[in-house]
């Protein structure tokens, strides 16, 4: 049994949590990569949720895990309305994460995201395994949500910035897309020396897909965390 140790704080929109959790030094030692993912519920036969780790791996292995939860169905709503100290059944880490390593001498990186499929992206981007802000690499984060309001992680925009990170929010409400403001943007423009990282909606997702390919990108070079 897992412990909440920090009650679910509703830092963005109503129905988005950051929750702190104690699954032990153990189970975190197995979370190696940003991308990964773990399963909560609240009982044994309960319901499981499937949430990516929003926190980078920790070299110092302390046993918490930050996780951003969407309050909508089951379990997450209930985990949401939990307290501190709330116990809660964690499973293994799971998943293979972003297999960054097989981009490693790319030059331009393009990170889209849209929702709370931001949650595994600052992972990688605090993991420093993108090496942003390495003068050998430019990255940027296409991150879209519905408007400014609904930018989880908003406040630490500008420490990625600061680590080298150009970030574009992309507004929903105004009509326009992550992949929209891409192509406004010029697209791609290198095709042998740019990558794609994706994680959110799963039409914004196939789009940058179809834009890359159609670029020339090769496909082992547009990167997933599943």
């Amino acid at each position: 049994m897992c412990k909440l140790t920090h009650p679910p704080t509703p830092s963005y929109i109503q129905v988005l949590n950051r929750l702190l959790v104690d699954i032990g030094a153990a189970a975190a030692a197995k979370y190696t990569v940003a991308g990964q993912f773990v399963q909560v519920k609240m009982e044994e036969e309960g319901k499981a949720g499937f949430f990516a780790i929003a926190s980078a791996p920790d070299a110092n292995n302390a046993g918490i895990i930050e996780l951003l939860v969407k309050a909508s169905g089951d379990p997450a709503e209930a985990i949401c309305a939990s307290g501190e100290g709330t116990g809660v059944l964690v499973s293994d880490v799971m998943g293979k994460g972003f297999p960054v390593d097989r981009v490693a001498g790319v030059g331009n990186v393009f990170v889209f995201c849209t929702g709370s499929g931001i949650s595994p992206i600052k992972a990688l981007i605090e993991s420093g395994t993108l090496q942003a802000g390495s003068g050998s690499r430019n990255v940027t984060l296409y991150y879209g949500a519905k408007n400014r309001d609904a930018m989880a992680y908003a406040d630490l925009i500008g420490e990625w910035e600061k680590a080298g990170v150009k970030v574009v929010p992309v507004f929903s409400e105004t009509g326009v897309y992550v992949q929209d403001q891409f192509k406004k943007d010029g697209g791609v423009q290198d095709a042998d020396g740019s990558c794609a990282i994706l994680c959110g909606q799963k039409e914004m997702a196939e789009a940058v897909k179809e834009i890359f390919a159609g670029a020339g990108v090769a496909e082992d070079r547009v990167l997933t965390n599943f």
